[in-house]
């Protein structure tokens, strides 16, 4: 829908995000923090200029893979339920690529994750990696720099929750298109 706009337009977000270098937020920030001192600054410098380039082009294929592809993807969809889950896996996947950290990120996750049948579990995960967001912002931001362990470790285990989330995720996807093959399959006979 957003390519009706335009393509510049459509686009825009993209490339004001690939004109920002990696933020040490992100997972890969925290990467090159902990490399710094093996490689000359002007190395560092140059490799967050391109990664983010590179990280925004790639955030950019997730929606332009679903669009161009809709007839591959669209046997996939049988169920409100299966566009929540999809959903969920190409959100999740742009926020891991993301070359910078956003709160606001998990506010576009909650509501399409509340709609999943989840066991405790799974939402002791969710809750897990919702403290993990809220505390990072406004507390690590605010009392440490990103040289501090206690960034990096916040840093790390925000991304590892966002991981599991991914392979819940995955997992529903995945037992969902088993279970649809089985009854083809017992339909036939």
């Amino acid at each position: 829908m957003i390519f009706w706009a335009g393509f510049e337009n459509a686009i825009f977000p993209y490339i004001f995000q690939s004109s920002r270098d990696i933020a040490y937020g992100s997972i890969f920030g925290l990467f090159i923090t902990a490399n710094w001192d093996y490689f000359s600054s002007i190395f560092w410098k140059g490799f967050m200029s391109m990664g983010s380039k590179l990280l925004s082009f790639m955030q950019l294929i997730i929606p332009l893979i679903i669009y161009f592809g809709y007839k591959k993807f669209k046997k996939f969809i049988k169920s409100p339920n299966d566009v929540i889950k999809w959903s969920l896996l190409a959100l999740s996947f742009y926020i891991f690529l993301s070359p910078y950290h956003s709160p606001q990120w998990f506010v576009w996750l909650l509501p399409l994750l509340v709609l999943l049948p989840l066991n405790k579990k799974e939402i002791w995960i969710i809750v897990i990696y919702d403290l993990l967001n809220f505390i990072f912002f406004p507390l690590i931001w605010g009392f440490w720099s990103h040289e501090h362990i206690l960034f990096g470790v916040m840093v790390f285990l925000r991304t590892a929750f966002l991981l599991i989330i991914m392979l819940i995720i995955s997992k529903k996807i995945i037992h969902d298109r088993h279970n649809n093959l089985h009854e083809n399959l017992l339909s036939k006979y």
